[in-house]
């Protein structure tokens, strides 16, 4: 169980690894060079955006104060370079979500949901056109909740015993990073639109096997995590609101399905500035609002701050 020391490091470590906005998206590979810094430390960006936000689950009576972190670190970039290309990338990546339930339990714990290291090997594209592809990704990841609850014996043990339930799978990724170059003096800034596909593998590195399996209730017929996943979707822009001091609005819109089957996952994203404050607020509709439980749909959303 962490305490709040532990906790405020990692919320200040969120802060120093911040995402940029898409409107200040790299256009050029030569404008993506990492600098040094001063130090090889330096090198250490953001990947997604990392946001700390109180959530409300509609499946849950407990509020929560849910935290994620996303950062990316360049791997071996002259000699990468060198072999496929100077728009090459090879970075190490972690996405990591974990709930405080800082609320409603005793010494108020940190639950893990989502812990995802991966290798990414990502291919900038210069703006040749209006409309351009910006980039292609592709790589290995792992996807966990790091628990380890697999049998019913300890299922029926535990309190909250959802929250624990191990689950694990190894998967290769391919995503398409498109861009439409706008004029910033419109009411929309750049668009952006990602299209990605995950091929789940029957193995983890680690392990024998992957851990996605119902075992504490009867099932039918056992799902699997490409019946909801797989298959995503995410469109982007800045909406600009030029009589607002904040003057940006960053919007958000993902959708998700199973690769196997239709099984449709909304999430809806929206930053903006608010007293130099970053203000957050996501609503989400689908399946697999955690790991643990993928296969069930439910609601949740959430307001706080988001790190760019």
């Amino acid at each position: 169980m962490l305490n709040i020391p532990t906790i405020t490091l990692l919320i200040l470590t969120a802060v120093a690894f911040a995402v940029p906005l898409p409107a200040r998206a790299v256009e050029t590979a030569a404008e993506t060079k990492e600098s040094d810094g001063g130090g090889p430390v330096h090198m250490l960006t953001g990947n997604e955006p990392s946001y700390f936000a109180l959530a409300h689950d509609e499946n849950d009576l407990e509020n929560h104060v849910e935290f994620y972190l996303s950062i990316k670190y360049p791997l071996l970039t002259g000699t990468i370079e060198s072999w496929l290309g100077e728009r090459s990338r090879l970075y190490f990546n972690y996405n990591g979500k974990y709930d405080f339930y800082v609320f409603s339990r005793d010494s108020s714990p940190i639950i893990s949901r989502r812990q995802n290291p991966g290798l990414m090997y990502e291919y900038l594209r210069p703006p040749v056109s209006h409309f351009h592809l910006q980039s292609f990704k592709t790589g290995y990841f792992h996807e966990s909740n790091g628990q380890t609850v697999d049998t019913i014996e300890e299922y029926r043990t535990l309190d909250n015993a959802a929250d624990y339930v191990s689950r694990g799978w190894d998967y290769i990724p391919l995503t398409l990073n498109f861009a439409v170059s706008q004029n910033r003096h419109g009411f929309f800034g750049n668009l952006y639109a990602a299209f990605e596909g995950r091929y789940f593998l029957d193995h983890q590195l680690f392990r024998h096997d992957r851990e996605d399996e119902i075992f504490w209730e009867p099932v039918a017929e056992q799902p699997r995590i490409e019946d909801y996943d797989g298959i995503r979707t995410k469109l982007s822009t800045v909406l600009v609101l030029p009589y607002i001091k904040a003057r940006e609005i960053k919007f958000c819109a993902t959708l998700r399905s199973g690769s196997r089957e239709f099984n449709l996952s909304q999430r809806y994203e929206a930053t903006f500035r608010l007293f130099d404050l970053p203000l957050y607020v996501y609503y989400f509709r689908g399946y697999g609002i955690e790991l643990a439980t993928y296969h069930e749909k439910g609601v949740t959303y959430g307001i706080g701050v988001e790190f760019w």
